[in-house]
């Protein structure tokens, strides 16, 4: 499911799925996108989640650069605390990620590895009860690491060539092999 807000409103700009024609003009609209983005609080809430989720704030709860809106960083706390606090949380990963650099305070040059990427560095925060506590990688990940994450979990074959290239972080940034711990 795709939480977003709507298309003709603040969320629109947001959306992935509003450039892909096939999912715009398909059923998988109207069943897996899901708005307002708040409404992923009430199927938690519910007990209802998708095995993969992704979820976009609305603009003002954003931390889009220069916008300088106070909700973003609660907007995030209030998803994680939704999922830590959810019957979820023991089988969970949350990817915190940005789709922006900032363009303020970045000196590495982006490495090129084809037409699609790599780009500038956007940070990442793994959270889990099976993430490493307080342990930073070194490993380079890309925001296709996330999409590589979900198809090595499902046994899913790679969508692209960015996907297949990228390093799944259940290979550095987890240990599977420990009891989950609880969420704080």
């Amino acid at each position: 499911r795709f939480y977003t807000g709507s298309i003709n409103g603040d969320g629109g700009i947001w959306s992935s799925y509003q450039a892909d024609q096939s999912i715009y003009d398909d059923s998988d609209w109207s069943s897996d996108v899901i708005n307002p983005p708040s409404q992923f609080l009430t199927d938690i809430a519910a007990g209802q989640l998708s095995n993969v989720t992704w979820i976009t704030p609305t603009y003002e709860n954003s931390d889009h650069p220069g916008l300088q809106a106070p909700g973003g960083p609660a907007w995030v706390a209030s998803i994680v605390n939704a999922v830590g606090k959810s019957s979820f949380w023991n089988s969970s990963a949350i990817f915190v990620m940005w789709d922006d650099w900032g363009g303020f305070f970045d000196p590495v040059k982006p490495p090129y590895k084809d037409y699609a990427g790599l780009g500038f560095r956007v940070p990442l925060i793994m959270i889990s009860p099976y993430a490493k506590q307080g342990y930073v990688t070194h490993v380079q990940y890309e925001t296709a690491s996330v999409l590589r994450y979900i198809e090595d979990n499902f046994n899913l074959a790679p969508m692209a060539a960015a996907d297949a290239r990228a390093n799944d972080p259940a290979t550095d940034a987890f240990d599977y092999s420990r009891k989950p711990r609880s969420f704080k």
